[in-house]
């Protein structure tokens, strides 16, 4: 009962797929585009760190995705591929293992998480 309404209009669907498809495609660019700056920049030192193998098979698969998508019909869902995209959620968590490595920058996330709640009651004040 909980899912007997859809919360988006069927004549927005199209619009949203579309919105959707968009984003796709700008992630997958924008995240080739980042592995192939730093394999340009680090060189050698880019095969040193175990997380950018992450890094490039996760874009190389979007890229594959986005690519047999895009250019052929598939007898098997999409839904398929994009399970191959969890890596980006290692992604993410690589980002948060870094922030750990940068030392100011850690304490900048602290102090902003420990305020989020005099944050949050000031803008109510306001």
């Amino acid at each position: 009962k909980f899912f007997s309404e859809r919360p988006v209009p069927m004549q927005a669907m199209p619009t949203w797929l579309l919105v959707i498809e968009v984003g796709d495609m700008f992630f997958t660019v924008f995240f080739v585009l980042d592995v192939l700056v730093r394999m340009c920049i680090l060189r050698l030192d880019f095969w040193r760190v175990c997380a950018n193998y992450v890094d490039l098979a996760v874009s190389i698969t979007s890229l594959v995705e986005v690519t047999i998508l895009y250019a052929v019909d598939l007898p098997v869902p999409p839904v398929l591929f994009r399970l191959l995209r969890l890596g980006k959620l290692a992604r993410a968590i690589r980002m948060v293992t870094m922030t750990s490595v940068l030392g100011s920058l850690q304490l900048l996330v602290k102090c902003l998480a420990a305020s989020c709640n005099m944050l949050f009651w000031s803008f109510c004040l306001l």
